[in-house]
């Protein structure tokens, strides 16, 4: 399980500079890893996996959305790898900053999201490799 982990995670990030290399700013900066649940499963076709990068700094608020990547399956399973460009230039190091996911039905139900903040970019946090599970939302 591991090798295929590891085999998604060089598929993301080759994908990633690839794409670093598109666009009109240079200073672009992704994220990547692997959504994972505890048991191998297929997502119906149409599921919404969105990806966010939040600035959580405060407490008890709401956090910033800082990046947002948004994948539909197409009978993709999980594990699955994710990446989210963003822009260094919006990160202040000061800040605390994570990843949440959100899976969705293709009618909009939710379906599963992290229970565990993931921490990112900041306080010697990782910006790749990172293992994100997710959960039933609610459960």
């Amino acid at each position: 399980m591991n090798l295929v982990k590891n085999l998604l995670i060089i598929l993301v990030l080759t994908g990633t500079l690839f794409l670093s290399g598109c666009g009109d700013t240079p200073n672009k900066a992704a994220i990547t890893g692997i959504i994972d649940h505890p048991h191998r499963m297929s997502l119906p076709d149409g599921t919404l996996i969105i990806v966010r990068i939040d600035d959580t700094t405060r407490a008890g608020a709401e956090g910033k959305k800082i990046a947002e990547a948004v994948m539909k399956s197409e009978g993709d399973a999980l594990p699955m790898p994710f990446a989210v460009v963003y822009d260094p230039g919006k990160i202040n190091p000061n800040h605390d900053y994570s990843v949440t996911i959100r899976v969705e039905d293709p009618g909009g139900a939710f379906l599963y999201t992290n229970v565990k903040k993931v921490n990112v970019i900041t306080k010697g946090n990782a910006i790749q490799g990172i293992d994100v599970v997710v959960e039933l939302a609610g459960g």
